[in-house]
């Protein structure tokens, strides 16, 4: 499957499959004028292409062989690797594997409820969830491309209860960082700069020396990294963003530029990083520490936390996380209680002191 541009307003679409009897290459081709049209184009060729040569049409098709056009499909959207390796992952589990042999137009609304609501019980409602999105997914593709006349997918309700992350306070944080550097932990410097700008896991571990600007004082976010896809050249909600340098991140920046000279990457290259172990060795020196046992990405929660807390706009902390979701950022009010401060000021029910003279309410019979 393959958008070819060969020319300002022309697009050849092309689909290539085996004869499922002569084993044969049979290749399909369109023409299109723009690249939105290619795609779309390309979305029905596997359809055309199995009511000219396949075994089965239409509903008939089996529910793996539209796994793979499925996924090209989620490329197409520019979703990221990761993503489309979390739909692959989830729908070979809960879909492909236990109905291997059935058909697209077999699945009944009934069954995928049960999947979701019986066989998914003992997890949590976020990751039925997610279970149900990816399965709607991929049956929306099958009803586009015209192989079933209607998605069998049910409208759940999930009770998903709006949990306030995890974070550390002020003094905590000092704490983790102070004894990080007097243990000379190789973690060390990684949590003082999360703890400092916000950034996540993968943004950390993208970071290049040409992204801090010490005489600007300014970060450039502009990578981020995950084991699936490798460095991706966008950081979260794919915009580059920019982070002011804390005053006091200064010397720890300056030290790592220069112990890192001959590196890519300003932040050291830890083998428990590459293998995504980042959140379990935080929480194994804050069990030794007795602080709360956070995630790496509470990090970044804590730093949220912290910036509302003292008073720095939300329009501010949104710029520089880079969140543009109001609904994450309310959990982090709540968190700091910057929206309640002060609420209860008004109220006092201290007893009266001796001598104080309390006044007789009468009733309406005076």
């Amino acid at each position: 499957m393959a958008i070819t541009q060969l020319g300002p307003n022309q697009f050849r679409v092309s689909f290539s499959k085996r004869h499922p009897t002569t084993g044969a290459p049979l290749q399909l081709k369109r023409m299109a004028s723009t690249k939105a049209e290619a795609q779309r184009i390309l979305m029905t060729l596997p359809v055309e292409w199995e009511r000219r040569h396949g075994k089965r049409t239409g509903g008939k098709m089996p529910l793996k062989e539209l796994m793979e056009p499925y996924l090209h499909s989620l490329q197409q959207r520019d979703l990221s690797p990761h993503t489309i390796r979390n739909h692959e992952l989830c729908l070979n589990l809960h879909v492909i594997k236990p109905w291997a042999n059935r058909t697209l137009d077999s699945i009944m609304t009934d069954e995928i409820r049960l999947l979701v609501k019986e066989k998914l019980k003992d997890r949590s409602a976020h990751q039925q969830k997610n279970v149900l999105k990816f399965i709607r997914s991929f049956f929306n593709y099958a009803t586009e491309c015209g192989h079933i006349q209607r998605n069998p997918t049910p409208k759940i309700q999930f009770r998903i209860a709006d949990k306030i992350k995890g974070v550390l306070n002020d003094e905590q944080i000092k704490l983790l960082l102070q004894k990080a550097r007097e243990y000379n932990h190789p973690w060390a410097p990684v949590w003082e700069v999360a703890c400092y700008t916000g950034m996540r896991s993968g943004e950390l571990y993208a970071l290049t020396h040409d992204s801090v600007d010490l005489d600007g004082g300014r970060i450039f976010v502009k990578r981020s990294w995950c084991k699936v896809s490798g460095i991706n050249e966008y950081p979260k909600n794919k915009q580059d963003r920019v982070i002011p340098i804390a005053p006091a991140l200064f010397p720890l920046l300056r030290d790592l530029k220069e112990k890192n000279r001959d590196s890519t990457f300003i932040l050291p290259r830890l083998p428990d990083w590459d293998c995504g172990r980042q959140a379990e060795i935080l929480k194994v020196f804050l069990l030794g520490l007795n602080l709360p046992l956070i995630r790496f990405h509470d990090l970044t929660a804590s730093f949220c936390t912290s910036m509302l807390s003292k008073g720095v706009p939300t329009v501010q902390v949104m710029s520089i996380g880079g969140w543009s979701d109001l609904k994450t950022m309310t959990i982090y009010l709540r968190k700091a209680g910057i929206n309640i401060k002060g609420a209860t000021d008004i109220l006092d029910f201290t007893p009266p002191q001796s001598g104080d003279v309390i006044p007789i309410l009468r009733g309406s019979n005076g």
